[in-house]
């Protein structure tokens, strides 16, 4: 785990994460949203146990929808961009996305999902002239979760699942 360099305080950590409109908090939960709705299609199309899903890391339950022939690539690789950046913010605690690599993952997930709200062209279009994540405003840190579900809800409800 990194050492924390630039946190100069026990409390600043704690603000970070409870802070709503923080946008580590936002892609952290946004990447359990994702995970759990590759868990119940997982579930729906392989039938495999809840008990034997619990026990697979995001990026193996991404294999098993890779290998189930669930998403396109575009879309399996999308997801692993997205939870390679969770890694990064998991594993430093200091780590501060830049827009530049924001502005990528938004990119590839636009090329790969519906975009059915506009969103992430909304979120390109707040990236203008930004310097720093911290920038933005907050009401577009959501939406490239919100974009990646709807195409997961419909194949989760597609497969016979309800919401």
């Amino acid at each position: 785990m990194a050492t924390g360099k630039e946190v100069d305080s026990l409390l600043s950590i704690f603000d970070r994460a409870v802070d709503q409109n923080n946008f580590i908090s936002t892609f952290i939960l946004g990447h359990l949203w994702i995970e759990s709705l590759l868990f119940h299609i997982l579930k729906l199309k392989t039938g495999i146990s809840d008990k034997a899903l619990e026990r697979l890391t995001h990026a193996k339950l991404i294999d098993k929808v890779e290998a189930e022939c669930t998403l396109s690539s575009s879309q399996i690789e999308t997801l692993r961009a997205i939870n390679r950046t969770r890694n990064k913010i998991a594993h430093n605690i200091s780590y501060d996305m830049t827009i530049a690599e924001y502005k990528s993952l938004i990119e590839l997930a636009q090329k790969a999902f519906s975009d059915m709200t506009d969103g992430l062209l909304q979120t390109l279009e707040e990236l203008e002239g930004k310097n720093k994540i911290s920038e933005m405003s907050e009401f577009v840190y959501p939406e490239l979760f919100m974009q990646i579900a709807y195409d997961l809800e419909s194949v989760y409800t597609s497969l016979g699942g309800e919401l």
